[in-house]
């Protein structure tokens, strides 16, 4: 049934550090869905009832279908690793501190990567920027399902983040400049 996102999967997930090995069963993510009142779509359900928790190989990356000024200029996003039988707790505490209208599945430096749970956006997978400054909900699509989220990551090697900074905030040591001037001449 989900032939090509199992493949896929398997291609990102990094074996060699599974974080646990414990499984989501569908009972118990059944009752957390009717407590809090949520429906989930079937490959997502599928997804965190049939993995553990896994981060991603090095050099994976998904293009960002919608950016922010946070979203490197490339484009492209990386993401730690996924959530799946933590989901449950993740997803309460990100409730009592962020917003209601997504939960999150993942987490990359500190952001978090989301799946729509209300009607406007049902089953939608978002990069949640929790320092965004541009939109109130910081939230920024990726893809319009997960099966589409998972099939845009992209072996990537060498690809570089773009780290944006204010070239006024470094401060370079006499020695340096010395350095440099001299290697100038």
């Amino acid at each position: 049934m989900y032939i090509e996102l199992n493949k896929k999967i398997k291609e990102i997930f990094d074996q060699d550090t599974i974080i646990g090995t414990e499984i989501l069963s569908s009972e118990k993510l059944n009752i957390f869905l009717k407590e809090y009142n949520i429906s989930l779509p079937d490959d997502f359900k599928y997804f965190v009832t049939h993995f553990n928790p896994f981060y991603i190989k090095e050099d994976y990356y998904f293009e960002m279908k919608e950016k922010s000024s946070l979203t490197p200029t490339n484009g492209y996003e990386y993401l730690d690793c996924f959530y799946t039988i933590d989901i449950i707790d993740n997803t309460k505490i990100f409730f009592d501190t962020h917003t209601n209208s997504v939960m999150p599945i993942g987490e990359s430096n500190g952001d978090y990567v989301c799946i729509g749970i209300t009607p406007n956006n049902y089953g939608k997978i978002f990069y949640f920027y929790h320092e965004d400054e541009e939109r109130k909900d910081g939230l920024y699509l990726i893809a319009d399902s997960f099966t589409d989220f998972i099939m845009k990551f992209q072996y990537l090697p060498d690809n570089i983040i773009n780290i944006s900074y204010d070239p006024s905030d470094v401060i370079l040591s006499k020695d340096l400049i010395k350095s440099i001037e001299k290697f100038q001449k």
